[in-house]
């Protein structure tokens, strides 16, 4: 006895067709990476030109396109003084220094055991040229009142590539 499929067999003529005919393939440079741990990266600088480098993406642009990149992260922070306030910068960068166009401020205070748990994210957009390598770095730094066992928990930064619009 043969089996029957309750689906009309036009249905899956017409989505193959659209799939075919360029709507699922419209953009066919796109693409991408990405870096994450499982871990803990320990926030260690409290400079914003050399902070601590949580995760590295490098991309190179196929045809002239833009980039998106996202981080974020679970942010442990250890206070050094109970019942004050402690802040964090984190950003997305393309130089090894905090790009004071694309990141945030983490503040917490803690009058308890002296961490505090608060999850960051942040997405950045960049234009690029064929050809053209780009790196990017999620970046952290302690600005005040934060020192050891102040951490980054499951860092990840992905960056996707998409080409102009016609």
């Amino acid at each position: 006895m043969a089996v029957q499929s309750s689906r009309p067999v036009g249905l899956s003529a017409v989505l193959l067709a659209i799939f075919v005919n360029g709507i699922a393939l419209a953009n066919p440079e796109a693409g991408g990476d990405y870096s994450q741990t499982f871990g803990i990266v320990n926030i260690t600088s409290s400079s914003s030109t050399a902070p601590t480098i949580l995760r590295s993406v490098t991309v190179k642009c196929p045809v002239a396109g833009f980039l998106i990149a996202n981080a974020d992260a679970e942010f442990g922070l250890g206070m050094t003084n109970l019942n004050a306030d402690g802040t964090l910068a984190y950003g997305i960068s393309r130089t090894t220094t905090l790009d004071f166009n694309n990141y945030h401020f983490i503040e917490g205070r803690d009058p308890v055991d002296g961490v505090v748990s608060n999850p960051g994210g942040l997405q950045r957009f960049d234009i690029c040229t064929a050809g053209q390598t780009i790196t990017y770095r999620f970046v952290a730094y302690l600005v005040e009142g934060l020192g050891p066992p102040t951490g980054a928990h499951q860092p990840r930064l992905s960056v996707f590539f998409l080409r102009d619009r016609d």
